[in-house]
């Protein structure tokens, strides 16, 4: 599960990476694929909810508002969060939220 502006970030780092000569156009379609053939929930954050409680959440860590939206998912849904920030993963820490690592797969 993921919040509704996942795709977006995900659309630029693979358009971000392209342009800079990291990947080519053929991976970005590849990468595109394979994420559209995943079974990927998206949770439209409603207005109220990224007004008040992803504010005071990303208030309250330091966080991005994009950022406290991972937070916020993962706090609702009683989720897991998967970061490799350290500024997200410090504060899904604090509010009790476990993090997913790759190892843990099997």
């Amino acid at each position: 599960m993921v919040p509704h502006l996942w795709g977006l970030e995900v659309a630029n780092v693979l358009l971000v990476a392209e342009r800079r000569g990291r990947i080519s156009t053929e991976d970005v379609n590849r990468a595109c694929t394979n994420l559209l053939s995943l079974p990927i929930a998206v949770d439209p954050v409603a207005r109220d909810r990224a007004l008040t409680t992803v504010l005071r959440l990303a208030r309250l860590h330091g966080l991005t508002s994009y950022d406290a939206a991972y937070l916020e998912l993962a706090l609702r849904h009683d989720l897991s969060i998967a970061t490799l920030d350290a500024a997200l993963a410090v504060a899904a820490e604090s509010e009790g939220v476990e993090r997913w690592r790759p190892e843990e797969v099997g």
